[in-house]
């Protein structure tokens, strides 16, 4: 309950559920207008001089519910519009993070060689130290794995039918973030 509170701050979350609201809105007068019109048409007797009420009120109607439609139209598109220009800054934030992630693992790799001994006392300590530095350098890469590597691990779980929360709980990972990983591999990201 506590995550599903802190999803409902998210601009696309809240955007999501504006138009989900909306959209039942819409469906619920035009539910109304309808079942209004069918009552009229059964009460109504089908002679040639129809009231001018009647034949006014269907009219006046479609005008509201075609004004209504192009309004949400024309917010589906802007919301689009922002959603798409979020998807595009956080693309441009993960490559960002990717490009210091590579530089902190540059970084802590050189460290590590500057670790070294200038000589060694044995040619067996030499071959001890470099596993040991090696072993050393694999656990930084480790660490700091490369996105694709995660993205794959993300994208499996989620073939095997492992929702965003779970996946989340497993990876030790932010649930939004996984949401993106998954939002971005059908734009080929």
């Amino acid at each position: 309950m506590h995550t599903l509170l802190e999803k409902l701050h998210e601009p696309s979350t809240l955007l999501l559920v504006l138009v989900a609201v909306t959209a039942a809105f819409l469906m619920f007068r035009s539910n109304r207008y309808y079942s209004r019109q069918r009552r009229n048409e059964a009460t109504v007797p089908h002679g040639p001089h129809p009231s001018h009420e009647n034949v006014r009120r269907p009219a006046e109607g479609s005008k509201e519910i075609a004004g209504l439609e192009v309004q949400l139209h024309e917010t589906a598109r802007a919301l689009s519009a922002r959603l798409d220009t979020k998807m595009s800054a956080l693309q441009a934030l993960i490559a960002e993070a990717d490009r210091a992630a590579a530089r902190v693992e540059a970084a802590l790799a050189k460290a590590a060689e500057s670790e070294r001994p200038a000589e060694p006392a044995s040619r067996s300590g030499t071959q001890a130290q470099s596993l040991q530095y090696a072993g050393a350098i694999e656990r930084l890469a480790a660490e700091s794995a490369p996105r694709p590597r995660r993205h794959e691990e993300i994208y499996t779980l989620a073939d095997n039918g492992f929702d965003s929360a779970e996946i989340a709980r497993r990876i030790g990972t932010p649930v939004g973030e996984i949401e993106l990983i998954l939002s971005l591999r059908g734009k080929g990201g």
